[in-house]
């Protein structure tokens, strides 16, 4: 693969105290065998040895930027992304690793599609910490399990809007995005604390088409650092607001809202949570909820 025929991707890390797990996120872009990149270093005022680590290897094409003051993870990619030269974008947080083909996989599918892609996504396997291995359903275990079930059978392409309503199947890891489309889309909300990639996700869902490549092509890393009780409610929180903002629009986010509103009582329940979880039996809708979870459950409605 000649590289003036392969488009420019640049790898966005964001990077706050990831001096532990560094080494290895790098590491895993110098071994792509897709060489057509740069990387887009965002140190987000770190106080440990991330910075000299990332000096340390002294590759013109790892370019190293410090913020003037430390800002959320939303804001810290969208000004990281200013920086990018490349037509599209691939994100990998300090914790996480590509498997060495993961690039060139996506690239060829880029090559092979029509202009109106805007994301291109794989499958991703999962590095679970021990001491992480008994938490609780949130975010990443959500996404864990949904990531496991694609396994089974072909990822979604194409139009996928409808079923990305219904659930995160898309880790940031393994994504790429096009720039362009990135832009035209207001990038990433910086107000989300946790979900700021699913909404990413859906607002180029909606307007693009997305492709997939049938393969693991990262790891994702779970352990205490990313995982907490605030996160989990705050996931389910900005999930259900992300799909409101479409409910008024699509009927498909009306079924999406009942399915995440069922899902939050269950991880109520299941967390002892009762007073929300009792909050939610007592709703107007809380039963025709229910009904629509069940069916799409079996299957029976779509």
């Amino acid at each position: 693969m000649l590289m003036r025929e392969s488009p420019l991707v640049s790898v966005i890390i964001n990077c706050y105290n990831g001096e532990r797990y560094l080494h290895e996120a790098i590491d895993s872009v110098l071994k792509q065998t897709y060489q057509n990149w740069e990387i887009i270093f965002w140190d987000n005022h770190s106080t440990d040895n991330s910075a000299s680590i990332v000096k340390g290897y002294r590759n013109e094409r790892i370019k190293y930027f410090n913020a003037e003051v430390f800002t959320g993870l939303g804001k810290a990619r969208n000004l990281a992304v200013k920086k990018a030269s490349g037509e599209w974008l691939a994100f990998l947080d300090c914790d996480d690793i590509w498997h060495a083909d993961k690039l060139f996989l996506q690239v060829d599918k880029i090559k092979n599609s029509k202009s109106d892609l805007g994301l291109v996504y794989g499958e991703c396997d999962f590095i679970v910490e021990d001491s992480a291995a008994n938490t609780v359903l949130g975010e990443s275990a959500l996404r864990v399990k949904n990531a496991k079930a694609n396994v089974e059978a072909k990822l979604l392409v194409g139009d996928i809007f409808t079923e990305l309503l219904i659930d995160c199947f898309i880790t940031l890891p393994s994504a790429i995005v096009n720039k362009d489309k990135y832009q035209l889309v207001g990038g990433i909300d910086d107000s989300l604390l946790v979900c700021e990639d699913y909404d990413l996700f859906l607002k180029l869902a909606k307007d693009y088409k997305v492709e997939a490549i049938n393969a693991v092509c990262c790891f994702y890393r779970i352990h205490d650092g990313n995982l907490s009780h605030n996160n989990y409610k705050r996931t389910f929180d900005e999930s259900i607001y992300l799909i409101r903002r479409y409910s008024s629009l699509l009927p498909a986010a009306n079924k999406a809202l009942a399915i995440w509103d069922v899902r939050y009582f269950i991880h109520n329940v299941r967390h002892a949570d009762y007073k929300i979880a009792l909050t939610k039996i007592f709703s107007l809708s809380f039963f025709n909820h229910l009904i629509i979870f069940v069916f799409n459950k079996l299957k029976i409605i779509h």
